[in-house]
């Protein structure tokens, strides 16, 4: 697995986590506007998988050691 799939997924589920602590916020606000529940509570998780693999993409050739990983500055 890359680099850009394993964070994808770890943004993804953290995502999932945020989303689910407020769900009967997201939820109650769904319904109110009509739109799904459920589409609703996981498109930013979606968004957060798409923006990790953008920012990802090429992390093998650019990250040499753990504290690179840590953070994008040092890219």
């Amino acid at each position: 697995m890359s680099a850009a799939t394993i964070a994808s997924l770890v943004f993804f589920a953290f995502s999932l986590v945020a989303a689910a602590t407020v769900e009967f916020l997201l939820g109650a606000f769904a319904e109110r506007v009509g739109v799904n529940r459920w589409a609703f509570s996981m498109v930013p998780a979606l968004l957060a998988m798409l923006y990790s693999l953008i920012v990802y993409q090429s992390a093998e050739r650019k990250i040499r050691r753990l504290g690179e990983s840590m953070s994008g500055a040092s890219w």
